[in-house]
């Protein structure tokens, strides 16, 4: 039964401690001190970097960045398509709002196993998996949130963020998937 060995091994501890003339409390704050800020260093100086590997069959979704709702009407949410979504087979689909026409225009293309990787090497890279799952600042009750979710063999990952806290490479990372058309042979499928 594991409940009784904590009280074993904290009674070990102090006196051992004692033995060595040491002040039990102190050893213990700061033991306890540097775990927290050895997980925090680990997690946030060096993030996780999981392998880039995927999900390739078509259905699996791998990407999926989206900005909504807020508050606005159901039928948008219900008939929202996320910003980008590119799934295991390297189909991708974003979208372009233009500010001129107010027009919305939905992308499609086909990304080589070759670009996939790249995509996905530059999130780990730039620390996604690393990221907190949100950032938010509820001083603004009406805002859409904005997020970006990867799911490699090894983790899946969301990120959100509502109003702002996020931190900058989130949004350069967001815009460089949804920008979507860098060397790519695009289909409007609007």
């Amino acid at each position: 039964n594991w409940t009784t060995i904590m009280p074993l091994i904290e009674a070990v501890a102090v006196s051992g401690v004692r033995s060595a003339g040491l002040d039990y409390g102190r050893v213990r704050l700061w033991g306890s001190g540097s775990f927290i800020l050895a997980s925090f260093a680990c997690n946030t100086l060096v993030p996780p970097r999981p392998e880039v590997s995927w999900d390739t069959r078509p259905e699996a979704v791998i990407v999926r960045g989206t900005f909504c709702c807020g508050f606005v009407p159901e039928m948008v949410v219900h008939n929202y398509i996320p910003d980008v979504q590119i799934w295991g087979d390297g189909r991708i689909i974003w979208t372009q709002n233009g500010s001129a026409t107010n027009q919305r225009r939905v992308l499609e293309a086909q990304l080589t196993p070759d670009q996939m990787t790249q995509v996905l090497q530059r999130a780990v890279n730039d620390g996604f998996f690393g990221w907190q799952d949100n950032y938010a600042d509820y001083s603004v009750t009406d805002m859409p949130s904005q997020c970006l979710a990867i799911e490699l063999s090894s983790v899946r990952k969301s990120v959100c963020e509502y109003y702002q806290g996020a931190p900058k490479a989130f949004h350069t990372l967001y815009a460089y998937l949804a920008d979507g058309d860098a060397g790519l042979q695009v289909i409007d499928v609007s």
